[in-house]
């Protein structure tokens, strides 16, 4: 009777176990029916050999060890702490920019004329009426030439940021500038109301009492006695931008750590510097083909921008004296570099109103040096803000500006338009002042 009894508990406690936990499958006995945990197979890394989980194993559940999270950039290695150490003492600089570019000067936008012995005036000022004969219509009228005396970019608004970082022995420096494109416009349409008296048009004068413009032109590139003349209205507009960047290296001054408050810090680098320009001239003239009988009203146009990319490596000194709070500096560069220029020249109705648009392009590369001077003063507030004024001017040479550039020609006889596109090269200066913060880390 027992010996049944204890057998048959036997039989059960088996039948169970059976049932609770399978026996794995053999090599090549194929993959259990039901879901498995496994995750990971083979032998573990030796870093994790003594792990309680084996593939050989007897049981169902194979654990996984995952090596511990070391962090973006493997967090306490070289390249972390130094990456680490480097933002830890970096700065950045904002600064308000307001500057002057240099105004293109008396330029006149038209020829020199052809004088006729005896003639009161010669080459002397554009301003001054003379007789300009209009091949639109080959009527003589009284005109004088425009000229860019009143145009004089000043007072441009733009925005600089700088960011530094110490890297070995100096500190890596990128810094960028950018200033609002600067309009300007002359409208000389309310000058062809006023006669050579100062009396209004509608006085009855002869025909040739009124002032209008006149562009003087060459006649087959010879000087000449024909101008282009505006009869109804003149208008012309300069539009000016200027944007750069820069990254140098500042080596760290021979005297770092010595206390002396003076430092000289030499500085190399690589700037890209943009200017671009241009200039649009429209007026309304009267065209005729029956002798003035019938006349129609043509919009003339005469348009030439610039693009001046000027680039390359340039070599500088940072000096500074330092006080409790104060630092006074000043951080001459200059940049031996070269100039890759653009300059387009388009012209519609110079003649008459049935003639081709004109579109003339020019390229090429010239070498360019650039000469770069601040002079600043910085306050400190406290040990990671301050604050700083400074003096900036900013000398460019070989650039090209539009209103240098256009050759206005005709074919002979004045019968039809001939402008051409001389690139000619010059030199242009930005100054002014900048306010700003250092904010540093």
């Amino acid at each position: 009777m027992f010996g049944r009894n204890f057998l048959g508990s036997l039989f059960v406690i088996a039948l169970f176990a059976t049932a609770e936990c399978p026996a794995q499958p053999g090599p090549g006995a194929g993959a259990p029916s039901g879901p498995s945990n496994a995750s990971f197979e083979g032998q573990l890394p030796p870093p994790y050999a003594g792990s309680p989980s084996s593939s050989g194993g007897n049981g169902r559940t194979i654990f996984e060890e995952i090596p511990d999270d070391r962090g973006w950039l493997f967090e306490g290695s070289p390249l972390s702490k130094a990456v680490e150490n480097s933002f830890r003492h970096a700065f950045f600089r904002t600064e308000y920019l307001t500057w002057s570019f240099e105004p293109p000067g008396r330029v006149v936008l038209g020829e020199n004329r052809l004088v006729s012995p005896g003639e009161p005036f010669s080459f002397g000022d554009p301003r001054v009426p003379f007789d300009a004969t209009d091949p639109a219509t080959n009527v003589t009228r009284n005109g004088f030439v425009p000229t860019m005396d009143s145009y004089n970019p000043s007072g441009n608004n733009g925005f600089r940021g700088t960011f530094g970082m110490p890297v070995g022995p100096g500190a890596l420096e990128v810094s960028a500038f950018v200033f609002q494109k600067s309009n300007l416009t002359q409208d000389l349409t309310k000058l062809m109301a006023i006669s050579l008296f100062g009396l209004p048009e509608t006085v009855g004068l002869p025909s040739t009492a009124p002032i209008f413009i006149a562009q003087p032109v060459l006649v087959g590139g010879s000087l000449s006695k024909t101008s282009l003349v505006y009869t109804d209205t003149y208008r012309s507009a300069l539009q000016t931008g200027v944007w750069g960047v820069e990254a140098n290296y500042v080596f760290s001054p021979p005297n770092l750590g010595s206390g002396d408050p003076f430092t000289i810090c030499p500085i190399a680098g690589f700037r890209y510097f943009d200017f671009q320009e241009t200039l649009n001239q429209s007026g309304v003239y009267k065209f005729s083909t029956d002798g003035g009988v019938t006349t129609t009203d043509v919009l003339r146009r005469i348009d030439d921008s610039t693009f001046n990319h000027s680039y390359g490596p340039q070599i500088g000194l940072r000096t500074e004296v330092n006080f409790a709070r104060l630092t006074i500096g000043a951080e001459p560069k200059i940049m031996l570099g070269l100039n890759s220029y653009t300059a387009n020249l388009q012209t519609a109705n110079i003649i008459s109103p049935t003639e081709a648009p004109l579109r003339i392009r020019d390229d090429g590369t010239t070498f360019s040096p650039l000469a770069d001077v601040k002079v600043y003063s910085r306050l400190s507030l406290t040990q990671n803000l301050g604050v700083f004024v400074s003096y900036n001017a900013l000398w460019v040479g070989q650039v090209t500006r539009p209103f240098d550039n256009i050759v206005y020609n005709t074919t002979a006889g004045g019968a039809a338009n001939d402008f051409k596109q001389n690139v000619t090269e010059t030199d242009v200066v930005l100054q002014g002042m900048s306010f700003g913060a250092e904010l540093r880390y």
